[in-house]
């Protein structure tokens, strides 16, 4: 009798232990790439094929997340293993130490980029986006005309702050397609993450010119002025960061 016992609790808990995964690192995650890094930031790229996910990571710091696939809004389930926290980490913006999972719910692949904020962030505010824990601030919109999306004119671009931290600004730089906008950093540097096929011309820098698909992400220096050209035929909003 004793050696029936024994064999169910072998039998029964073995399946049970091995679906509860630790939590690895997000550099030892196999869908995590890092791609840059500074004294600012890590950023890293995964990208997911249908129905694909992580495994559970954690991350030390703070975490700026952005999906790309090719201007759109993919319908993206990111959902947190039981066990883990916090409870539910937002797409946007993350407090860190925390541990995830992403999972992708469409049936298309997509790519998502997470920039790893090395320093402390302190407060957080919420602007024309809300972030789960953040104070309210107010929208704040640039809009050019000449160029090329806070009004549906074809002829407009628009620079929109989504939220920021006491050491980082996001803002949504939206373009239509083949329409472009100029941008300047000021004296801070800042990160571009392009969400479509993009051209970008350095004006203070021999004009120079490079091509970017959905997904990579861009460095540029404080003191940069840059021209953005939509090279998609979509409307596209990248995201811009920008550090103090």
């Amino acid at each position: 009798m004793r050696a029936v016992i024994v064999a169910f609790f072998v039998v029964f808990f073995l399946p049970v232990a091995h679906c509860q995964d630790a939590a690895v690192p997000i550099s030892s995650e196999p869908h995590h790439h890092l791609v840059l890094q500074n004294d600012l930031v890590r950023v890293w790229t995964l990208q997911l094929g249908p129905h694909e996910k992580t495994l559970p990571y954690t991350v030390p710091h703070d975490c700026i997340s952005a999906i790309v696939q090719n201007g759109q809004s993919p319908d993206l389930n990111v959902i947190t293993a039981t066990g883990f926290a916090p409870a539910g980490k937002p797409e946007q913006y993350a407090r860190g130490p925390f541990t995830d999972v992403w999972k992708n719910g469409t049936n298309e692949s997509i790519k998502i980029v997470a920039v790893e904020l090395l320093r402390q962030q302190g407060g957080v505010f919420n602007e024309c986006e809300e972030v789960p824990g953040g104070e309210k601030s107010g929208c704040h919109a640039n809009v050019e005309l000449g160029h090329t999306v806070l009004t549906w004119n074809k002829n407009i671009s628009g620079l929109m702050a989504l939220f920021r931290t006491q050491e980082t600004q996001v803002v949504a730089l939206c373009l239509f397609g083949g329409k472009h906008a100029s941008v300047e950093t000021g004296s801070h540097d800042g990160l571009l993450v392009f969400n479509a096929n993009t051209d970008v011309t350095f004006e203070n820098v021999s004009s120079k010119k490079l091509s970017f698909a959905e997904g990579d992400v861009l460095w540029v220096p404080a003191g940069s002025f840059l021209t953005v050209k939509n090279r998609s035929k979509l409307l596209i909003c990248s995201t811009q960061l920008g550090f103090r």
